[in-house]
């Protein structure tokens, strides 16, 4: 009983460091591309958010549509605009310790709460203006409303409403949402004689999230990744081991970590996640006495192996992750790390399993087992607050906010602005505030006769280091052009770079 009421007070500690970490510099960087591309769309009004998502054809608008209310009522600074992100993070650790309780144990909950809370992938994830936070909450959700359907005693009219609808939800805020679902077919199907009384429900979902999604399917189909263009995917590499381990470090939290701790975070917990699968009791039993694999004729190794719940968190870890892999080789590249959040809950339940299987072979029940659960917990959270810190305090988002207010406080009427890549004018855009309009010119343009000739006399060049795909050195192209004398201001935002040409 003493152990019943700690619970929920162990749960609440997990969420109050969930909340810090989430909200903790909250607007401090500047919102980068994909952010301000996001908030300036959204502000634009459901209808255009829906024409830009269906143009694009590979990003759903649920999300998008939830962000275009949220900034109506809480306005469009960093903090809230972010804080939407930061509020599905912290849902997202309480729901992974309710997944823990329904599939496992209150222990199992508690620790995979911990670790989802500990990930510096998940918190990174929770302070960007993206989809992946709802995501995550919408996966967890699902699972959540998957085990009440199959478990019910009786077809229940509430449980088929908000499966179905969570679904559809899914499905609309990212296409990797159809995976999950995917893998929750799957498991009903190997056990769907062990769920028999849950069949129609179960398929009835299906049926309404199909019905409800096929629009989308369409848009896929003509205008995204199973269309022609797919440019939307255009910049995802193929897989290849690097990006496979990129991915898997970013997964297991070891992301941010450099070289040896983070490899070995991340074979920790992947070793934690292995020992979870097999169920390590059984063997002791098997050790004082062969009598029980005799009766049941079950070989030892067979017998390790856990039940369905494990074959549920294993669905729910692997289809989407190797699905992913197997279409990108197969037709086009979209294995991203951010793509795969929805798993992460998955492999921190395997690995607070692999804490008690563990604990438990050390010594059933005694002091033993409790020390040596509290250490391999305390060995994740260790490394993983190493990561946590590179997060907050080496990483850092390019600084428009800073290289904006440069450019306002000398911009006069009749300039003009270039942006390499003309691409990231959107985070300018979000943050320019002159009194004076400045005329946008493409890269393109500005590099030839008659792009330089309807430049009036000054000229903004926004310039990124060059990369694999940013390959062309504008400012050093317009040296040439005009003289270095023709350089009146530069200013320094690592990596980004100002330049104001008098020509």
């Amino acid at each position: 009983m003493k152990a019943a009421k700690k619970l929920p007070w162990i749960i609440l500690a997990i969420l109050a460091l969930a909340a810090f970490l989430r909200l903790y510099n909250l607007g401090n960087e500047s919102l980068w591309l994909d952010e301000a591309v996001n908030v300036l769309l959204c502000k634009e009004g459901p209808g255009s958010v829906i024409d830009v998502c269906v143009d694009d054809g590979v990003h759903p608008p649920f999300y998008f549509l939830l962000l275009n209310l949220w900034i109506l009522i809480f306005g469009q600074s960093e903090v809230a605009i972010r804080l939407l992100s930061a509020l599905l993070g912290i849902i997202a650790v309480f729901l992974t310790y309710k997944v823990g309780c329904e599939v496992f144990n209150r222990r199992v909950g508690l620790i995979a709460s911990l670790f989802l809370a500990i990930s510096s992938f998940a918190v990174y994830y929770s302070q960007e203006v993206l989809p992946y936070s709802m995501l995550l909450v919408l996966t967890l959700l699902s699972f959540i409303l998957f085990l009440r359907v199959l478990r019910a005693e009786k077809p229940q009219k509430t449980h088929f409403l908000f499966y179905a609808l969570v679904n559809v939800l899914l499905c609309y805020t990212h296409l990797f949402g159809v995976f999950t679902v995917g893998a929750q077919v799957l498991y009903y199907l190997f056990y769907r004689r062990r769920y028999a009384k849950a069949r129609r429900v179960f398929w009835g979902t299906q049926a309404v999230t199909l019905a409800f999604f096929s629009p989308w399917i369409y848009v896929l189909v003509t205008n995204g990744i199973l269309g022609d263009t797919a440019g939307g995917l255009a910049w995802i590499p193929e897989p290849s081991f690097s990006v496979i381990n990129s991915i898997t470090r970013a997964l297991t939290g070891a992301g941010f970590i450099e070289k040896a701790w983070g490899a070995f975070l991340m074979w920790f917990f992947l070793s934690l996640c292995l020992a979870g699968v097999f169920y390590f009791p059984k063997a002791l039993q098997w050790r004082g006495s062969g009598e029980e694999v005799q009766n049941t004729g079950k070989p030892p190794l067979a017998s390790l192996f856990a039940g369905p719940m494990i074959v549920l968190v294993l669905l729910w870890l692997l289809f989407p992750f190797f699905l992913s892999l197997i279409l990108s080789f197969a037709y086009k590249p979209m294995m991203v790390d951010r793509y795969l959040i929805g798993v992460i809950p998955a492999l921190c339940l395997l690995a607070a399993c692999g804490i008690e299987n563990v604990a438990s072979f050390i010594g059933v029940g005694g002091l033993r087992a409790k020390v040596t659960a509290v250490m391999l917990i305390a060995i994740v959270a260790a490394v993983s607050l190493v990561g946590l810190h590179s997060y907050y305090v080496d990483y850092h988002k390019l600084d428009w906010r800073a290289a904006t207010a440069f450019i306002e406080q000398d911009a006069q009427p009749g300039d003009a602005i270039v942006f390499y890549p003309d691409y990231e004018h959107w985070p300018f855009d979000y943050y320019y505030e002159g009194e004076h309009e400045l005329a946008v010119i493409s890269y393109k343009e500005i590099l030839e006769d008659e792009g330089a000739a309807a430049v009036n006399e000054r000229l903004w060049l926004v310039q990124l280091p060059a990369s694999a795909n940013r390959d062309i050195n504008v400012q050093r192209e317009l040296y040439y052009r005009f003289g270095d004398e023709a350089l009146i201001r530069r200013g320094i935002f690592e990596p980004l770079v100002v330049y104001l040409f008098d020509i």
